[in-house]
């Protein structure tokens, strides 16, 4: 496993990397560092994992004042100090020793849902769902303390036992967002982002997967697309629109006769995949996708080729 940061400081040792999550809590640390900079007159690779809606004012206060900088996201930005990364892959993911799901059992639910934080575009495809009767066919992971459109979802969906983590049945079901890292949530979550549940992709076909956010001009591609791809899942991605041509000039393969060019942000559009999905014989559709899927999980699991991607990536804006 590895990150973008540590081919940077292999690369180039006299670069400074300032990990923004570390920092960005207190306006004077950002400060702090930004004036240590300028001292120093040194290129600066500013890194983040975060939401970019949670970074774009800090990165803008560090544009203001410092020119001498880069920064890295998992993704695609059109900004031109931006390098993209696939670090919740190469971190989570690839390098860890996954299991090899099996999909020659049948099938006991077409979807597989892990919800996450409800946010806005999150509410209005599981509306979109519900409404076509797709969650009648879906494992889904739900916390929906406010009951958002309560006539048609749950308040709480919990994963029954046998799909869920040892660490997080320890402590109830799963619960996104926590306070701080060193929450008991936290920590369970932690131990086990990217890794394959065996059970719980060898049970289900497909995976939706709303990512983090729906922003324009920007590809935010986390480990709830990056562990599917690995399970060897097919998966129906809603987020910025884009992601699928990103992940396919990564060279992944997301589309296929059943899941074809789509916006990624329209919610009704994503609905409209998985209502045709549903009409399908999953064994039909997992023969006819099984090189697809199987190069997927290669393509994810090679380090080699994403260090080299990280190599090429640094180089290119170093040069």
């Amino acid at each position: 496993m590895h990150s973008i940061t540590d081919i940077a400081n292999e690369m180039y040792p006299e670069l400074i990397v300032c990990n923004l999550d570390g920092i960005k809590h207190d306006e004077q640390l950002v400060q702090d560092a930004i004036e240590s900079w300028k001292q120093k007159n040194c290129r600066v690779l500013v890194y983040s994992l975060d939401n970019f809606i949670n970074d774009c004012k800090h990165i803008e206060n560090i544009r203001s004042q410092y020119e001498k900088f880069a920064f890295t996201t998992p993704g695609e930005h059109k900004d031109h100090n931006h390098i993209s990364n696939v670090d919740y892959l190469t971190m989570f993911s690839c390098g860890n020793t996954q299991p090899v799901v099996d999909h020659e059992q049948e099938k006991k639910h077409d979807f597989l849902f892990l919800v996450g934080k409800l946010h806005q575009h999150r509410k209005h495809l599981l509306e979109s769902l519900a409404k076509r009767g797709i969650l009648k066919h879906t494992l889904l992971s739900l916390r929906n303390p406010e009951h958002a459109y309560e006539h048609l979802l749950p308040s709480h969906s919990a994963l029954p036992k046998k799909y869920e983590w040892s660490e997080i049945l320890e402590i109830g079901d799963f619960q996104a967002g926590w306070p701080s890292g060193d929450s008991p949530m936290a920590i369970a979550f932690n131990k086990n982002i990217g890794k394959v549940h065996p059970v719980l992709y060898r049970d289900t076909a497909y995976s939706i997967v709303s990512e983090t956010n729906i922003d324009k001009d920007v590809n935010y591609i986390t480990e709830k697309t990056w562990t599917p791809l690995v399970a060897e899942h097919l998966v129906i991605g809603h987020g910025n629109k884009g992601n699928n041509y990103f992940l396919e000039q990564l060279g992944f393969v997301m589309l296929n006769d059943f899941v074809p060019h789509y916006d990624e942000s329209d919610h009704d559009r994503v609905s409209d995949i998985c209502e045709n999905l549903s009409k399908q014989s999953t064994t039909l559709v997992y023969k006819h996708t099984q090189k697809q899927r199987k190069h997927n999980r290669e393509h994810a699991m090679d380090e080699k080729h994403w260090k080299d991607y990280h190599s090429q990536q640094l180089r290119y804006y170093f040069k």
